[in-house]
């Protein structure tokens, strides 16, 4: 419930109203959404937005910062937002027409975009550390303030909307300094210990000293009439005098001092009320009333609170009779309110929307997310049965609209609806294999693999199939399953009995970390960089980022299935690394894969092995069909303003007929063979 301008304009006072605090042995609730963006941005993270998001750095800052909370003994207390709420969805449009804009290039990526797999990749790193996390049924603030407040201890966010909530110590994240501190006596032992120091916001002082606040109830009241995510600003327009000379601050700051020339706050509630119609003041009142108890901490969701309560050992659990999970299936709430199911799989559930966000966008190719839609169309069949989704995207930087049917039925597969309860992982798969449409000679040379590379295996061969631009996909896909390859080869991880030693298991088992390897991932493992020699080649990046999206939305799938493929691992990306191999491949091998590989690794015996595997996977991807895109989506699909505002009551859409095939939702097709 952001109020616009709220926090800029509060940073001016924080310097007079600061206080220094120094946090330990204690809880920390964690706004997750928050913190997963800041931690994005980073001076260690370097050329990022260039090469389709550099997971590897990024997920070295998760887990540092993280440590540190460790070393401090800050139990951490991680809570995700869930759903989009109905009120939200014209805020949610409006920043994505917004990404459009900024980020859907022809020659250079933007620089704003949220890496596909940022996410994943985030969570991924909470289950390693063995932190505690949660998500919400719908926006998280509430509960994130509601449960600050039950365990008394401090909130980790920069959103502005913690300044407004009663009783809650927001920490901002540009204030926090991890460091070792000398403690006064009686806190901790002699010596310095690490400790987490920031500095808050004294409202207290700040409402009292500077706008002379006779009740500290003034300040939620003020952002209900400055307007949120849930209010319209212009809801109580008439008691701002020549509000048309206004900028956002000053607005903010006349609001401020008009509620510190009264004293009474039931007077001044009523005063508000009055200045709506009649008519409206109603509707209104009720959802004043809403938002305060929000801002009051009372709205917590109940079943996230029992889950902290239990992990935290704080007693008998409450009793919760919660409608928000009431149409929902039986063994859904309590795998989401624990994040076991992403809340990818909640926004198909409740809101049966799936917004495609941008990435390495070119102006006038299809989104990165085309090669998904059957698969998000499956998930959908599996969560709502015979339904229609749909999908937020966009035409070159227009947003549009696209109505789909789910599937619920493979011609060679029969029914999906009942496989959720199956928990076969065989049978799991084999949904996989009929939905990507893998040959005999395909699914047999992906089940040779070991778990934790016959996923990745699997939409590779995809990818290639579908893929627009098919001259870079070989080094792309040698390139990835080199990177996944890496820790089992550099480990001597363990994977399982394999009976056949020529098998791909085999080869991979007998194949040892090398020197060739070692210097070999050097080289590559390197910050891409540009210069007049070596151009920027974007649709290397777009068609990186269109597997991606296909990796996070099969991902999405596979955890749905119960982990068909086990669950690999997305914070392994090493973006650097495959540009600079596709890059190599292509403009210096012409293309041929084979050939670089044997530039590297053909002057040792010790890499026979390696070198058969990927022969073997080469003459995979030779085989596939591929698809050309001759045609996009005409712009008379696009969504104007008017339309977007009320796009939830109607609106021209593509819909999807039965049977219709992934690319025709977004693309005209050409099949060749190659």
């Amino acid at each position: 419930m952001g109020v616009k301008g709220l926090s800029t304009f509060l940073g001016q006072y924080h310097a007079k109203y600061n206080e220094q605090v120094w946090v330990r042995e204690c809880p920390l609730v964690i706004d997750g959404n928050n913190l997963m963006h800041f931690l994005l941005s980073s001076p260690s993270i370097v050329n990022s937005h260039l090469v389709g998001g550099d997971y590897v750095a990024y997920a070295k800052r998760v887990r540092g910062f993280f440590q540190k909370l460790k070393d401090a003994q800050i139990r951490a207390i991680v809570i995700f937002d869930g759903a989009y709420e109905p009120e939200k969805w014209k805020t949610v449009l409006k920043r994505y027409k917004d990404t459009l804009k900024a980020n859907v290039q022809t020659n250079m990526p933007g620089n704003s975009y949220t890496p596909a797999a940022l996410s994943t990749v985030f969570r991924e790193i909470l289950v390693e550390q063995g932190v505690l996390h949660y998500q919400t049924v719908l926006e998280a603030d509430d509960t994130m303030a509601f449960v600050a407040r039950q365990i008394d201890c401090p909130l980790l966010s920069s959103d502005s909307d913690f300044y407004v909530y009663q009783n809650v110590r927001n920490i901002p994240l540009e204030s926090v300094d991890f460091r070792k501190s000398l403690l006064k006596k009686g806190q901790a032992k002699q010596g310095k210990v690490f400790v987490l120091a920031a500095k808050l916001l004294s409202l207290k002082r700040l409402c009292r000293e500077e706008f002379h606040f006779s009740d500290l109830r003034f300040f939620p009241l003020a952002a209900v009439l400055l307007g949120n995510d849930r209010i319209s600003s212009t809801t109580f327009s008439n008691l701002l005098k020549d509000k048309g000379q206004f900028d956002k601050y000053e607005r903010i700051k006349y609001v401020f001092q008009w509620l510190g020339k009264h004293r009474d706050y039931d007077h001044v509630l009523e005063v508000i009320l009055k200045s709506v119609k009649e008519a409206e003041r109603r509707d209104v009142l009720n959802l004043v009333k809403s938002v305060l108890r929000s801002y009051n901490g009372e709205n917590g969701e109940l079943l996230v609170w029992n889950a902290i309560r239990r992990d935290l050992g704080l007693g008998v659990e409450i009793d919760v009779d919660d409608d928000r999970f009431c149409n929902f299936p039986p063994w859904y709430s309590q795998l989401h309110t624990t994040a076991v199911l992403p809340t990818y799989l909640l926004q198909i559930l409740k809101n049966q929307i799936v917004m495609l966000q941008p990435q390495v966008e070119i102006l006038h190719h299809p989104s990165t997310h085309a090669l998904a839609v059957d698969v998000i169309r499956v998930t959908g069949g599996i969560l709502l049965g015979q339904s229609e989704l749909t999908l937020v995207t966009r035409e070159r930087k227009n947003v549009i609209r696209v109505s789909v049917g789910t599937i619920t039925y493979l011609p060679k597969f029969g029914s999906i609806l009942t496989i959720k309860e199956d928990r076969f992982r065989g049978r799991a798969q084999a949904l996989f294999y009929n939905l990507f449409e893998l040959s005999p000679t395909e699914v047999e040379f992906t089940n040779q693999c070991p778990m934790p590379i016959k996923f990745i295996i699997m939409c590779l061969i995809y990818f290639c199939k579908k893929i627009v631009l098919s001259k870079h996909v070989g080094g792309i896909g040698v390139a990835l399953l080199l990177v996944y390859l890496k820790p089992i080869l550099e480990s001597n991880q363990k994977i399982g009995e394999c009976k056949n030693p020529d098998s791909l298991s085999g080869l991979i088992k007998r194949q040892k970390w090398t020197n060739e390897l070692r210097d070999f991932f050097n080289q590559f493992d390197t910050i891409a960089t540009f210069s007049k020699s070596k151009p920027y080649e974007i649709s290397y990046v777009s068609s990186y980022s269109s597997l991606q999206c296909l990796l996070l939305h099969s991902g999405m799938l596979n955890r749905l299935l119960g982990n068909a493929f086990g669950q690999p691992k997305l914070g392994q990306l090493n973006s650097h690394f495959v540009y600079n191999v596709t890059r190599r491949i292509a403009k210096m091998y012409d293309k041929n894969a084979s050939e670089f590989l044997r530039s590297h690794f053909g002057g040792s015996s010790e890499n026979t092995f390696l070198l058969i595997i990927m022969d073997k996977f080469l003459h995979i991807l030779s085989k596939t069909t591929k698809s050309k895109i001759t045609e996009i989506l005409p712009l008379e699909n696009k969504v104007d303003e008017t339309e977007m505002n009320n796009w939830s009551t109607g609106g021209d859409t593509y819909e999807a007929r039965e049977g219709l095939s992934i690319s025709n939702h977004f693309v005209k097709i050409k099949l060749n063979s190659e």
